[in-house]
């Protein structure tokens, strides 16, 4: 049963990933103000969200899965509002 939750999960992280390229491709094409450097952001985070599915997945990869979600949001917290906390 594990098996095939495993292998549920990396499908769905896989399609999930290539469906945020293919809705960031369009909004590419549509907005002029899409540039390089938010291209590159949106392309990461997404890589990241599959990535989090996948850990997601697999059940011992729930401690990174919360590490890496805390790591990320204590991040965006800084640099939008530089607000940090322990």
């Amino acid at each position: 049963m594990s098996q095939t939750f495993t292998y549920i999960g990396l499908w769905a992280a896989a399609i999930i990933f290539v469906t945020s390229l293919v809705i960031l491709g369009i909004q590419t094409g549509v907005s002029s103000e899409v540039g390089t450097a938010i291209f590159s952001k949106k392309i990461v985070e997404n890589f990241i969200l599959g990535f989090i599915i996948i850990l997601v997945a697999i059940p011992e990869g729930l401690p990174m899965t919360v590490g890496i979600s805390l790591a990320y949001s204590v991040d965006n917290m800084f640099n939008k509002e530089k607000i940090l906390i322990r």
